[in-house]
C-alpha cells in the first residue's frame, strides 16, 4: 500500500455518468510495495471509477516512479 498526495489529473464520465475514466498524478510520501519500505517518488493512475455496482469501484494500473 502507498500514500500520497494527488497532483494533478482528470476524470471523464460517460454521458449517465455511472462510468468515469480517471488519469491522475501523485507525490509519493511512503508505504509498502510487496514488503519493502517506500519513501518518495512519484506516480501516475489510470484506470476507471464505476458506479455500476455498490458500493463503487475503481480499478486500475499505478506506475511508480522512484525518487530521483
Amino acid at each position: 500500500m502507498l500514500f500520497g498526495t494527488f497532483t494533478g489529473g482528470k476524470v471523464k464520465w460517460n454521458e449517465d455518468g455511472t462510468v468515469a475514466t480517471v488519469k491522475a498524478q501523485m507525490a509519493i510520501s511512503g508505504g509498502s510495495v510487496k514488503g519493502e519500505p517506500v519513501t518518495g517518488g512519484s506516480g501516475s493512475f489510470a484506470g476507471t471509477l464505476s458506479h455500476l455496482t455498490f458500493p463503487p469501484t475503481v480499478e486500475g494500473k499505478l506506475t511508480r516512479e522512484p525518487p530521483s
